[in-house]
């Protein structure tokens, strides 16, 4: 077992893997970063093109774009009243597109385009009249398309921000949405609860003029994700009744199911190749499925409801996050090289960082083992006492030695403001 804890009392930064050998029914885990209850995460999880970045939102509205390597944050983009729903990138990851809606607020009702790198605002798309539940681009990154709670489905130009057309979806709740990879047809997923669901069906909408090419129904419960196949033409749907279905669409009818999902299915993903599905549930788990045999491949544990995961561009990581929680996966289930990081040889203390809203990083140094707590700029805020075991004796002897090697120190110390801080981490 690989174990990599930093906290405080607002933030934690927690890794963990289970060695290949050691799963059970390829089951694996690990954590990359972790946000604090009084912030919280809103949003899908948006990955960069080239896979070296991820942004999500927080309940304040802002918008955290992070190093996929570290956790690190790079940007922060500021600007929508209330919680951002939906974050994506442009095919070119050069812009950011969010999405806003609150149903408690009720004060935003706005689509934004973000540069990407530099986070000014390039364009705002206004007009509906209640939430924004979702949106994506076009695989040329010249529409946008947005679902919200007011029966319909907007088409904007991304290059100015002007509304293409309107469709009148018939369906109270737009819930998730997509955009073939040619770029001709527009895929929603529906649902709204009145005494119990209604109107969950998958549509699909012809994006050059918006008529309505087939209705394909059977889901029992909101459609809360849905994805086209690379080729365009098959397409999955995850519904709140924890199902998982793919659909071949010049039938219009189910192609399989995928069963094993025991909560609401909240994210569905093809691999770049179509060799494999991808499904995030609120039963904490991400699935992996062979998508021709529907055979399941490994099981991916959150500690935390998972509100979406996807594929990295290269297929070699998962992507995912909960409520406060990202993770990142390996997706052959090895252990990640970033729950390596820190990783020290011989009898020294682990190199640790955690970052806490830009606030300062917590350091372990070789040698004399201390404390540090360090601002991004590097100037030392605080130095503390000598690391210690959990038994209370000076760092040098191990906590526990590891099946798959290495050994696993506990660290303590404590913050500027007097906070506890601890970690436990490995080394070979």
């Amino acid at each position: 077992m690989h174990l990599f804890r930093c906290c405080t009392a607002a933030t934690f930064f927690f890794m963990m893997t289970l060695p290949h050998s050691a799963m059970s029914g390829d089951t694996c885990r690990v954590m990359h970063r972790h946000f604090d209850h009084n912030v919280g995460l809103t949003s899908t999880i948006a990955v960069s093109p080239d896979g070296g970045r991820y942004a999500v939102a927080t309940r304040d509205a802002d918008v955290i774009v992070c190093s996929s390597d570290n956790g690190n944050e790079l940007l922060v983009l500021t600007g929508h009243r209330e919680w951002v729903r939906t974050v994506c990138y442009s095919p070119d990851g050069d812009r950011l597109l969010t999405a806003a809606g609150d149903p408690t607020q009720s004060v935003d009702h706005t689509a934004r385009i973000w540069d990407a790198q530099s986070g000014d605002l390039l364009h705002t798309l206004e007009g509906y009249k209640d939430d924004l539940s979702c949106a994506a681009f076009s695989p040329d990154g010249d529409i946008v398309v947005t679902g919200g709670n007011d029966s319909t489905i907007r088409i904007w130009d991304a290059n100015t921000g002007d509304t293409i057309r309107t469709i009148r979806t018939k369906s109270f709740c737009t819930q998730s949405i997509a955009v073939s990879p040619d770029g001709e047809y527009i895929l929603a997923g529906f649902g709204f609860y009145s005494i119990s669901p209604q109107d969950c069906t998958v549509r699909i909408w012809s994006l050059a003029s918006g008529d309505s090419v087939c209705t394909l129904s059977g889901q029992k419960n909101l459609v809360k994700s849905v994805a086209f196949s690379p080729d365009g033409s098959q397409v999955l749907s995850g519904a709140r009744d924890s199902s998982v279905w793919l659909w071949n669409i010049a039938e219009e009818d189910t192609a399989r199911t995928f069963i094993g999902h025991k909560s609401a299915v909240t994210a569905v993903a093809f691999s770049s190749d179509a060799e494999f599905v991808l499904s995030g549930s609120e039963d904490k788990t991400v699935q992996l499925w062979e998508r021709s045999g529907g055979a399941h491949v490994r099981t991916f544990i959150a500690d935390g409801n998972v509100m979406d995961a996807r594929f990295s561009p290269d297929d070699k990581k998962i992507f995912a996050r909960s409520d406060y929680d990202i993770y990142i996966w390996n997706s052959d289930g090895s252990v990640p090289a970033v729950a390596r990081r820190g990783a020290a040889s011989g009898k020294t203390a682990p190199d640790m960082r955690c970052i806490s809203r830009g606030t300062f990083v917590v350091t372990g140094t070789k040698g004399p083992c201390e404390l540090l707590f360090v601002r991004p700029d590097g100037r030392i805020l605080h130095r503390s006492g000598a690391f210690r075991d959990i038994d209370g004796t000076a760092v040098g002897r191990s906590l526990v030695r590891c099946a798959a090697g290495g050994v696993c120190w506990n660290i303590r110390g404590r913050s500027p403001g007097g906070a506890a801080v601890s970690g436990i981490s490995v080394t070979p």
